[in-house]
């Protein structure tokens, strides 16, 4: 169940079939067939799981459109504006110095679930996978069930506002926005 996915954290977790990238404190394991391009600076690493396009230019593969973001200023306006170019089901992960940023495609389609308590960060793909390796335990909050039991919901099986999710843990990462770590 876990083809394609990714787990980050700052927390130790079991590993499961696939790799393990260390970035700072965290740990990134990574499914054997995700795709992962790595660009290592003397200031920046950059990690793209997944695969990104560059629509004007659609020769460049990810690793040489992970040198053309290395080459421009970490956070900066143009930074941000040749993520927002790429198209794909991607998600990068870039740190500067003890600075960390996870931003997924501009449409999110490559989904980023993530969690914050006390010390600890979860990142991942699958909801399951976060309950798979962590002591958390799948919770819907009793405002969230009327919700989910209304006839409208079920009818039109929308999603909850922002960055709500099922559960009481997990949020999801809205597109065009990114998650800080530190």
């Amino acid at each position: 169940m876990e083809i394609n996915q990714y787990f980050i954290s700052n927390l130790s977790f079991d590993t499961l079939n696939g790799q393990i990238i260390e970035l700072g404190d965290l740990r990134i394991w990574t499914h054997t067939n995700l795709n992962v391009d790595e660009l290592k600076t003397s200031q920046l690493q950059l990690i793209l799981l997944g695969f990104a396009f560059k629509a004007f230019s659609p020769e460049k593969n990810n690793q040489e459109i992970l040198q053309e973001l290395s080459q421009l200023e970490f956070e900066s306006d143009d930074f941000f504006g040749l993520v927002n170019q790429l198209t794909g089901r991607f998600v990068l992960i870039a740190r500067h110095e003890n600075k960390t940023i996870i931003l997924n495609d501009p449409a999110a389609q490559r989904q980023v679930f993530y969690h914050f308590e006390e010390n600890g960060f979860w990142a991942t793909s699958s909801p399951k996978l976060f309950y798979e390796l962590t002591d958390f335990k799948f919770e819907i909050p009793k405002e969230k069930l009327k919700i989910i039991k209304s006839k409208r919901f079920k009818l039109l099986e929308e999603w909850f506002p922002g960055d709500e999710y099922l559960d009481a843990k997990l949020k999801r990462l809205l597109p065009n926005f990114y998650i800080e770590i530190e």
